[in-house]
């Protein structure tokens, strides 16, 4: 058998692995710590405290959220329930994966790619604060493109590699994950995991909207 995928190792973070994993994950190592890993990090995330856009954005994100069944009508005490079942506790399992490095890494290694040696990478010494936000936002935007690129290339961003059947519900998901990180980015600006987080997120709504573009323009005779 095949190492596990991404996709198969986010969804054993909450069910019971089927035959052929079990025996897969008894006999290999590296699969077994990832996915212990993995389950680590999501139970860390789980245990974050809530996090709400400030009072002046919450009433219009609620009301796309709910559009796009994300969120429940207001229960009794008139709070929004979020519908965090086990799709969503995949998602988040596959957002550790993307954005902790880790899946990048195991794509290359699942496809037969020889790992590349180790390359120093020059810095760039900045002046000013403002001239390192530069360097910074430079930085994100090659990162993004060279994601863009590689997933292009390799063919890890299909519908068939990552599973994902509605490009407009994953489009739904993913502003509501921008949404919570432009909240998150307002409480706390210069932290850098969070503003990576951030780029991602926005990098993958950009992508799957192109992808709902194209399909629409496919379609359209």
């Amino acid at each position: 058998m095949r190492h596990l995928s991404n996709e198969d190792l986010a969804r054993l973070v909450e069910e019971a692995p089927s035959p052929e994993e079990r025996r897969h994950l008894a006999s290999c190592h590296r699969c077994v710590a990832e996915l212990d890993a993995l389950r680590e990090q999501t139970e860390a995330l789980g245990s974050l405290p809530d996090l709400l856009p400030p009072s002046g954005d919450w009433r219009e994100l609620e009301r796309r959220l709910a559009r796009e069944g994300l969120v429940k009508e207001d229960g009794p005490s008139g709070t929004p329930g979020f519908g965090l079942g086990p799709g969503w506790l995949r998602a988040a399992a596959a957002l550790v994966l993307f954005l902790g490095g880790a899946g990048t890494g195991a794509v290359l290694a699942r496809n037969g790619g020889p790992e590349a040696p180790g390359r120093a990478v020059a810095t760039v010494e900045a002046g000013s604060a403002e001239e390192a936000a530069r360097i910074l936002d430079d930085a994100e935007e090659r990162y993004v493109n060279a994601l863009a690129q590689y997933r292009r290339l390799t063919g890890t961003g299909s519908e068939e590699e990552s599973g994902v059947v509605d490009p407009a519900s994953r489009f739904a998901a993913l502003e509501a994950l921008v949404a919570a990180g432009q909240a998150a980015v307002r409480q706390a600006p210069t932290d850098p995991f969070i503003n990576g987080i951030l780029v991602s997120s926005m990098a993958e709504r950009q992508a799957t909207l192109r992808q709902i573009s194209t399909a629409s323009t496919d379609d359209w005779f």
